[in-house]
């Protein structure tokens, strides 16, 4: 639903009720801002992606949060 929030730990296991389809999408981005990795063209830390469903897409941002200690 459009403003919904997930958050991944560490771990990298998917957040609970995001759909597994789109985990399939993000999850190579997440890993990228995990490692500290930043996509060419968009502000480090952040990237928009699209999820591959032709009929019904859905645009997510990923922002990398500061660690928490």
């Amino acid at each position: 639903m459009e403003g919904d929030t997930f958050f991944v730990e560490k771990e990298g296991k998917k957040p609970e009720g995001l759909p597994v389809s789109a985990w399939h999408d993000l999850n190579r981005y997440v890993l990228s801002l995990q490692l500290g990795g930043n996509v060419p063209g968009f502000r480090e830390g952040i990237v928009y992606v699209c999820s591959t469903d032709g009929l019904t897409p859905v645009v997510f941002r990923l922002k990398r949060l500061p660690a928490v200690s």
